[in-house]
């Protein structure tokens, strides 16, 4: 037996970044071109803290896809603020210059 086939490489290994989608505070998915909520069997809105704890707690890292700041509206600052202390977030807040930037560093 080969000792050094049963040692897995770390770099063999994929990182499985979950992407989820915000908008207006609440966790959407695509339907038909339109943005729609997604909710628990209680038919609840989701925020992405709730998201978070129910689905992706085996994952260290995700990536949100702030709409409403792709959009150029208001990005969800409090939102991702939620979730940055328990995990490594990736956030597409639709940076357009310095200022935006500025609130997307500080937002964690």
């Amino acid at each position: 037996m080969n000792d050094e086939a049963a040692v897995p490489n770390p770099e063999d290994e994929f990182l499985v970044i979950p992407a989820v989608s915000l908008r207006r505070g609440r966790v959407v998915v695509v339907n038909q071109g339109r943005y729609e909520p997604l909710t628990d069997v209680d038919d609840r809105e989701l925020t992405l803290y709730d998201f978070t704890s129910m689905f992706l707690e085996d994952y260290s890292t995700m990536l949100v896809l702030d709409i409403d700041g792709i959009e150029r509206r208001r990005p969800q600052l409090t939102q991702v603020q939620t979730v940055a202390p328990v995990k490594n977030v990736w956030w597409d807040s639709g940076v357009r210059n310095l200022d935006d930037m500025m609130d997307a560093f500080t937002a964690g």
